[in-house]
């Protein structure tokens, strides 16, 4: 089990970094994009599709390293920090439940939606269609991997509830 769990730590930092990559290849095909417009009159016709493309891959990639970094997403704790220690633990196992259910809940349907466009050799529309259920498929995963992170989350919050 302890393999597996390396396995899926070292996926989940992998795509992190995919997505900081993917990020600077996106700046780059802007940078060359406007160079080719401003020098040689000439811009390249795909770089914004594939552009905006890209940009799928970056948040979901990097979704589920950012929950186990100390639970990344955006908090406003002015509530959270009038309750009790024990109250807060509660407060964070349900979130962490309701973040769960959702993420899973999602990355079902848009693991239905992959395989769907996959079957059916759907594209995207514009100048340069390209398969659609490779961004797809990163939203699924991206949940997916997200939905497991908060389950991890809420093991450990109610590890801390009820203690051996």
């Amino acid at each position: 089990m302890r393999r597996l769990v390396r396995i899926y730590d070292r996926l989940v930092t992998a795509l992190a970094v995919v997505a900081g990559l993917t990020i600077m290849l996106a700046m780059m095909f802007v940078v060359v994009d406007v160079s080719g417009r401003f020098f040689a009159s000439a811009p390249i016709a795909w770089i914004n599709e594939y552009t905006e493309h890209l940009m799928v891959f970056i948040p979901f990639f990097g979704m589920a390293w950012l929950v186990r970094r100390a639970e990344g997403h955006v908090r406003i704790d002015l509530v959270v920090n009038a309750l009790s220690p024990r109250a807060q633990g509660w407060l964070a196992a349900w979130v962490a439940l309701l973040c769960t259910g959702t993420c899973a809940f999602a990355a079902y349907y848009a693991g239905l939606e992959t395989i769907k466009n996959f079957d059916r050799g759907i594209e995207t529309i514009g100048n340069y269609p390209a398969p659609k259920w490779p961004l797809i498929g990163a939203v699924a995963l991206g949940l997916g991997l997200c939905a497991v992170e908060f389950a991890r989350v809420l093991h450990a919050r109610l590890r801390g509830l009820f203690p051996n």
